[in-house]
């Protein structure tokens, strides 16, 4: 009994001193990646250079349809993925860590806009999610995130109840 006590000990300790280890190499690669970076730099080397950004937006859930104003709300998770070159490592030098889990506050969003957004209390930003982003050591950036959206919608009811309605979201860039 005392042998096995003395062998959940050591486990204990290896664990603890692993999760330790990890710590300071997930601190140190950190520090590295984001001492000297600014999260309002778009993330090209050349100016000329473009962004691209693979977004994809799945329905969760129709909260209402309200057919006189002519609003759809939805539950829906975004997805946005893009690469960034001022966000690279090399994961053997940071104890192998491939990806961190970061604040998004920390990284350079797109300014993507639902332009057909209908909610008084939201101006259709896609840029203030609460939700981490993860970052990969190749610069690869990726974030996903819920939110319930009210946007307009043209309905057809001339055949109602055997009506088929198209509700499409127009999402695109903030114009300068």
């Amino acid at each position: 009994m005392l042998l096995l006590r003395i062998k959940v000990c050591i486990i204990f300790l290896h664990f603890l001193s692993v999760s330790k280890a990890e710590d300071a190499d997930e601190t140190r690669l950190k520090n590295f990646v984001f001492s000297k970076y600014d999260a309002e730099v778009r993330p090209v080397l050349a100016k000329n250079d473009t962004v691209r950004v693979k977004f994809g937006i799945s329905l969760h859930q129709i909260i209402e349809v309200d057919f006189r104003n002519q609003i759809v709300k939805s539950s829906v998770w975004f997805r946005q993925a893009w690469n960034n070159p001022f966000l690279r490592w090399n994961s053997s030098q940071f104890g192998g860590i491939n990806a961190l889990n970061v604040d998004p506050s920390k990284v350079w969003k797109p300014d993507l806009f639902l332009y057909n957004n209908v909610d008084d209390s939201d101006d259709g930003a896609l840029d203030r999610f609460k939700t981490k982003i993860v970052v990969r050591s190749d610069g690869s950036v990726k974030g996903m995130a819920p939110k319930i959206v009210s946007s307009s919608c043209k309905f057809d009811v001339t055949y109602f109840p055997f009506d088929k309605q198209i509700c499409r979201m127009k999402f695109g860039l903030m114009d300068l």
